[in-house]
């Protein structure tokens, strides 16, 4: 993966007390390869993977084309996009009873309509951050990955409001 739960830390509030191995990183993984590759492509992917000093830029973002332009970098793009992930199944645990809402006595659930729309948010600036790259790697000409991403390509709603 080419960010750690602590990335997403830094763009959003997120517990510390979280056990990143069962509640982030799946979300992290997801984000990268379902939302960033497609995009970017494997193979420079991978080549960033590989060899993340040569896309600095790409990948933490910085500016460019004479400091004309800024691109945020794949890292907080992920984040985003991971988090926007997190935040829509963080409340719910698979239990052999079903599946359940957690609740404590100090915590109150939040609207399902509040819920999505802050997903919602946190997915669209990511979208936003991916395109940036995007725009990045086609000024470098660094490999041929998608023209353009739709941002509004995936909302979450509420069937029945």
């Amino acid at each position: 993966m080419l960010i750690i739960a602590d990335d997403i830390r830094k763009h959003r509030s997120i517990s510390l007390n979280l056990d990143d191995e069962k509640r982030l990183l799946t979300y992290i993984d997801e984000a990268e390869r379902l939302d960033v590759m497609p995009v970017i492509g494997v193979e420079l992917y991978k080549k960033i993977y590989d060899n993340p000093v040569e896309y600095a830029i790409l990948l933490n973002g910085g500016y460019y084309d004479n400091e004309k332009r800024y691109c945020i970098g794949l890292k907080s793009a992920i984040a985003l996009l991971s988090y926007s992930r997190f935040i829509l199944n963080n409340s719910v645990n698979a239990t052999p009873f079903g599946v359940q809402r957690k609740n404590a006595l100090d915590s109150e659930p939040v609207e399902d309509k509040t819920l999505y729309r802050h997903a919602n948010e946190a997915r669209n600036v990511g979208l936003a951050y991916l395109q940036q790259c995007v725009d990045y790697i086609s000024f470098t000409k660094q490999d041929d990955c998608r023209k353009n991403i739709n941002v509004n390509q995936s909302k979450y709603k509420i069937i029945g409001n």
